[in-house]
């Protein structure tokens, strides 16, 4: 892995210091300048807005080395998760200024990936003040790496073909969340997931109910874009029909298939994560999990 920091390196300095080092920028920092001219580059990196954001970008992560040290470590835990076959070795890393985009991360062939520092500002920064405070909360820094090893093992896990049932969703986002774990390393597990610290302890607290209520009502091999709504994408909460709806956040499908597929490794400690990531069968892996919160 290589990491190359395009918000400091474009922002960082005068922009006249860049116009003389376009050479080097071109060598590091290829995949910015296939779409863009010299002059394109030049005005954007001028432009007061854009300025603006790298200066909050400091902000927000005032350690620029315990940042990049974060992310070196997460990737040398995947290389060793994953040695045959992966380009983590050869893989470029861009954090930089995206103008906002709507994507905090983006992965090329798994060859480059880009990071997008100003989509993790602070839930109270002004960018975000039109989105839902559930939403908003997604921009905390701390979430900024872990959704960065989020996408790169989205890239990794294999998921079901055909029609899929919420345990086929709740395992696919578990195997995502607990290879995410296994990047960031386990003293940031409450990262994997835009949740508060009183919603991860909600979780914690009401574990064991939270997952009689999905056996009891039988919804584990339901369908439908319902239920997907309900337990799978994000929400301001998680709709279970029951008094204490307002105090489960949403995506909980999503939480209590972490919770599995980490009780399923600690049963099954002979699987590696490679193989874990291409499982498919979610009867086999709900069975040999022993889960019982």
């Amino acid at each position: 892995m290589v990491l190359h920091n395009a918000a400091n390196a474009f922002f960082g300095s005068d922009p006249d210091d860049l116009a003389a080092n376009l050479p080097a920028l071109h060598k590091n920092f290829t995949p910015f300048f296939e779409t863009l001219s010299d002059d394109q580059f030049l005005f954007l990196v001028t432009d007061p807005g854009l300025r603006s954001l790298y200066a909050d970008v400091n902000i927000a992560f005032p350690d620029t080395n315990a940042l990049h040290e974060s992310i070196r470590t997460g990737f040398t835990r995947m290389r060793s998760a994953f040695p045959s076959g992966s380009s983590v070795a050869v893989t470029k890393v861009y954090p930089y200024v995206s103008n906002l985009d709507q994507y905090p991360v983006i992965v090329s062939d798994s060859t480059y990936v880009f990071l997008a520092l100003d989509l993790f500002l602070g839930a109270d920064h002004p960018a975000y003040a039109q989105q839902s405070s559930y939403l908003a909360y997604a921009h905390e820094p701390r979430f900024a790496v872990p959704s960065l090893f989020q996408a790169l093992a989205q890239e990794r896990v294999r998921e079901k073909e055909g029609s899929l049932s919420l345990v086929d969703q709740m395992l696919y986002w578990g195997r995502i969340l607990c290879i995410t774990e296994m990047c960031i390393g386990s003293e940031n597990a409450r990262n994997i997931l835009p949740y508060t610290p009183e919603q991860w302890a909600f979780c914690e607290e009401h574990e064991a109910e939270l997952w009689r209520y999905f056996v009891e009502n039988r919804l584990l091999f339901e369908q439908g874009i319902a239920v997907d709504r309900r337990f799978i994408d994000p929400a301001p909460f998680s709709k279970l029909q029951t008094s204490y709806d307002q105090q489960i956040p949403g995506m909980i499908g999503r939480w209590l298939g972490y919770r599995l597929v980490k009780h399923y490794m600690t049963e099954n400690p002979e699987v590696t994560w490679s193989s874990l990531a291409q499982m498919t069968d979610s009867r086999t892996l709900l069975n040999e999990s022993n889960y019982r919160p």
